[in-house]
């Protein structure tokens, strides 16, 4: 199974959360890779980069420097499950891109419950590790959602009947 995130390496990201769960999975004895992709975007960020770095090792973790838009939808499709961590409360646009390219998308944000599936959306590290053991289809198309929602044509649509 290939676990991917993306973004900058931040406190307010909670890689934490993937670390533990990363922990549960290796305990159980599930075959797994975790990349990370991106980097500590300000100064203040890079001894947080460091710990996580040093709390990863050993749990099959690979990080990628940051990379750019155009490369980032060959990265997301091969990849098995998407897990975004950020508790932020608005929705990053690394869930949209993800869902876009067709992988699986796990959330524990407040504004991913308004569209995933319950399945989808994990509360703590434990819920995230059980959410990827269990790895329930429920027929949700995230690329669907993403076009059907969140394009770019549609939205300068919508913005021009407001105005």
């Amino acid at each position: 199974m290939k676990i991917l995130t993306v973004g900058r390496i931040a406190p307010i990201k909670n890689y934490e959360v993937l670390i533990e769960a990363a922990k549960i999975l290796q305990q159980r004895g599930v075959h797994f890779s975790v990349t990370i992709v991106g980097e500590s975007a300000l100064k203040q960020d890079e001894a947080y980069e460091k710990r996580i770095r040093q709390e990863s090792a050993g749990l099959n973790f690979q990080f990628v420097r940051k990379k750019t838009q155009s490369e980032l939808p060959k990265i997301y499709q091969e990849h098995d499950i998407f897990v975004h961590m950020s508790r932020t409360g608005s929705l990053d646009k690394v869930v949209l891109e993800a869902m876009a390219c067709g992988i699986k998308v796990l959330s524990c944000n407040e504004a991913s419950r308004n569209f995933l599936p319950a399945n989808r959306i994990f509360y703590n590290s434990t819920d995230l590790a059980e959410k990827i053991l269990r790895n329930e289809d429920d027929n949700f198309d995230g690329r669907q959602y993403a076009l059907d929602h969140h394009d770019l044509k549609k939205l300068i649509s919508r913005i021009s009947a407001l105005l």
